[in-house]
């Protein structure tokens, strides 16, 4: 391995200068860069805003999320290396889009292990707050706001069959709210957060790699920390009865660790839920963990 490379992209798509845009620098000062012996990028010039939604694509500040995934996909493109890894540092899940793009130019087709307490599977329509973090894996398969699929790339960036989607705890609400759902996406693996336990988290790891670089592809992995149970790591959108430090170790484990991985992204992290910065110094641990060394 060429070794790892961390990205900042600090953005919210609440919209300003607030939240989750913090969470760069946060694990930064956590020692991320550090831990992981790795080269530090810097942060991109991203900014989600103004905080209205749109209201031809229903997306809150479109036009700078349509920005900014083009931003994130170019530094993708430009820093992933098929021979080391790249750390994305969240900013909120709206990052997804522009780094599969980005990833999808550098190597061709790929695979995306998705780690998430939400399915993100809203579009400008269904969401009901229209922020862009609803929305990324919608996007990324081609069904989500017209304009932002065109901006990612004008087709789907993934197909179902190449996505596996863990931890999800939010199925009924989406459903109520019309958003679309595994149900709709033939080939995808979605196991639910009950789904994990009961089928063992490395286990569901191992499955969902194997999944994903079948046909020899490289992947992505992604990580919204809502996974986690606001009681052990708390969030800016809590789903109840999530996982724990120890299961999502075992989660992530064989997915980072498989040669196939080109790296992950930590999506948001909040440092103003996180004075103590105990949540900070917990993911340093869990990237420490699973990100293999030189």
């Amino acid at each position: 391995m060429s070794g790892v490379r961390v990205l900042g992209v600090p953005i919210d798509s609440v919209g300003g200068h607030i939240g989750t845009v913090f969470g760069p620098g946060g694990l930064r000062a956590a020692g991320i860069v550090e831990a992981l012996h790795a080269e530090d990028l810097g942060d991109l010039e991203v900014v989600i805003e103004p905080p209205v939604r749109d209201p031809v694509t229903g997306i809150v500040g479109a036009a700078s999320v349509l920005r900014t995934t083009e931003v994130v996909r170019d530094a993708t493109a430009e820093h992933a290396d098929p021979d080391g890894r790249l750390v994305l540092l969240g900013g909120c899940c709206t990052l997804a889009v522009g780094a599969i793009a980005g990833l999808k130019r550098r190597v061709g087709d790929l695979g995306v292990v998705y780690v998430d307490g939400h399915l993100d599977l809203y579009d400008g329509r269904t969401s009901p707050s229209g922020e862009a973090a609803d929305m990324p894996l919608a996007v990324a398969l081609g069904i989500g706001p017209d304009a932002w699929v065109e901006a990612a790339g004008d087709e789907p960036l993934v197909r179902a069959d190449d996505v596996a989607l863990l931890g999800f705890r939010d199925l009924e609400e989406a459903r109520g709210y019309g958003s679309v759902t595994p149900d709709d996406l033939p080939g995808l693996m979605a196991w639910s957060t009950d789904d994990l336990r009961a089928g063992g988290f490395a286990d569901a790891g191992a499955e969902a790699a194997t999944k994903v670089t079948r046909d020899g592809k490289p992947f992505f992995a992604f990580l919204d920390i809502d996974v986690l149970d606001e009681s052990v790591c708390p969030n800016d959108a809590p789903v109840p009865d999530g996982i724990d430090w120890p299961d999502l170790t075992e989660l992530l484990t064989p997915v980072v660790g498989d040669p196939a991985c080109l790296g992950i992204a930590l999506a948001c992290f909040n440092p103003e839920r996180d004075p103590d910065g105990v949540t900070a110094s917990r993911l340093v641990q869990l990237v420490r963990d699973v990100v293999p060394s030189d």
